[in-house]
């Protein structure tokens, strides 16, 4: 039987981002698991682009988006923990149309 991959579970959500924390500090962080193919941090237009606090981070893969999930969640950042998960993006269940 073949393996299955959903390509959402290479994702994960990274919060409890400090709002001093730079794009390039959270990038390095989590390039030490393994390349980052995407990171995008939240900002709030509405505010000024204001850091809301959390970020998405796309791996090459869902097993290094695992280990990413293992190895740095709680880890300190500017001074607090991160919070690091596989992302929920509603992929795989709903029979929603996706891209």
């Amino acid at each position: 039987m073949a393996a299955v991959s959903c390509r959402c579970s290479s994702v994960v959500f990274v919060g409890n981002v400090s709002y001093r924390a730079t794009e390039a500090e959270l990038r390095d962080a989590c390039e030490e698991i393994g390349p980052v193919e995407s990171l995008r941090l939240a900002v709030d237009e509405d505010a000024g682009n204001r850091r809301r606090g959390f970020a998405f981070v796309e791996y090459l893969d869902d097993e290094t988006a695992r280990s990413a999930c293992r190895n740095l969640d709680r880890r300190a950042l500017r001074g607090r923990a991160l919070r690091v998960d596989l992302a929920d993006l509603g992929c795989g269940g709903g029979g929603g149309e996706t891209d």
